[in-house]
């Protein structure tokens, strides 16, 4: 007989024995798509993990495994094999999430998904083999294919049985993983014009604040100008003395971002109003925010450059400018 054949027939009389459970079949990795591939971009480079079928069943298989052969062979760490696969896409990405779907992943706000696909065998007697296989399929937010990160291991039984090599060929695949997954030019390109696109946007972003606050500024100047023109002066609107009261009354509660939230309404309304930037900056300075105290107090100074307590104002901006 065969040295192949006596190690197929141990296999089978092993296995029926209850010693080693049989491998899961393997299935196709990217079926959990179901042609489902839009995916949200988002300015950080965060990472959605989808187990396949063949992940869930090597999980199982590995940790049945484990408890089958307690104390007969080398024991097999079944969770270290899986959180050393977790720890190298941790270490590799920005962030990492495990879900179950693409609307997951893109409810998650990932740019870049990992279709994490692994596969092992454990052989049940002397010249057979034992063997890991981590694959990770990447798609872009887009749901474009990025290529596929591989590493594998695999080692024959020796004669006579006494170690399965377990931890030689699932630490061979993590290895091997960890490498491919720091060299692949494809992610690596990926990563490189997501950043570009991330500065963009937020250059954009920038921008169009900047644009924002000028126009509100010169919006404000204009209405300073009208304001000091005017005689008489334009009396408070009921609902933004609403306002000033609730303000007034957060204050005595020393609720000082509320009383800020409120003044705000108030000046939305009327922006004129020179007592609310005076009565909002100083809220503003108590709750910290010397920059946006500074602030208000210039437009109150803008508004009424000649208060009677411009000098004490002034002052104010001198101490917040301190900060």
């Amino acid at each position: 007989m065969r040295l192949a054949d006596i190690a197929a027939l141990a296999s089978i009389a092993l296995a029926v024995l209850g010693c080693v459970p049989p491998p899961p079949p393997r299935v196709d990795a990217l079926s959990v798509l179901s042609g489902e591939r839009q995916y949200k971009d988002v300015k950080m480079l965060r990472l959605a993990v989808i187990r396949s079928e063949n992940t869930r069943n090597s999980t199982t298989y590995v940790k049945k495994v484990a408890g089958t052969l307690a104390g007969r062979y080398e024991k097999v760490d079944d969770a270290a094999f899986f959180r050393s696969i977790d720890a190298v896409l941790e270490k590799a990405f920005a962030s990492v999430v495990t879900v179950d779907s693409p609307d997951q992943a893109k409810a998650a706000g990932a740019d870049l998904t990992a279709v994490l696909d692994v596969y092992a065998k454990i052989g049940s007697a002397s010249f057979m083999k034992t063997f890991a296989d981590i694959r990770a399929t990447f798609l872009s937010s887009g749901g474009a294919p990025l290529g596929v990160v591989q590493g594998s291991g695999g080692f024959t039984i020796p004669w006579p049985a006494s170690n399965l090599r377990w931890h030689e060929a699932s630490g061979a695949a993590v290895g091997g993983f960890a490498v491919a997954l720091s060299t692949n030019a494809e992610l690596a390109a990926f990563a490189k014009s997501h950043l570009a696109a991330q500065d963009a946007a937020q250059a954009a972003a920038q921008s169009a604040a900047q644009a924002a606050s000028l126009k509100e500024q010169r919006d404000f100047e204009t209405t300073a100008r009208r304001y000091r023109a005017a005689s008489p002066k334009p009396a408070l609107p009921e609902e933004a003395r609403k306002y000033k009261i609730q303000a007034e009354a957060a204050i005595r509660d020393k609720d000082f971002a509320g009383a800020s939230d409120l003044f705000g309404k108030a000046l939305k309304i009327a922006p004129w109003w020179p007592e609310g930037h005076f009565n909002i900056a100083l809220v503003l300075g108590e709750t910290g925010d010397a920059n946006a105290a500074i602030a208000e107090m210039k437009r109150y100074l803008a508004l009424v450059p000649d208060a009677a307590d411009a000098r004490e104002a002034q002052d104010k901006i001198y101490e917040w400018e301190r900060r």
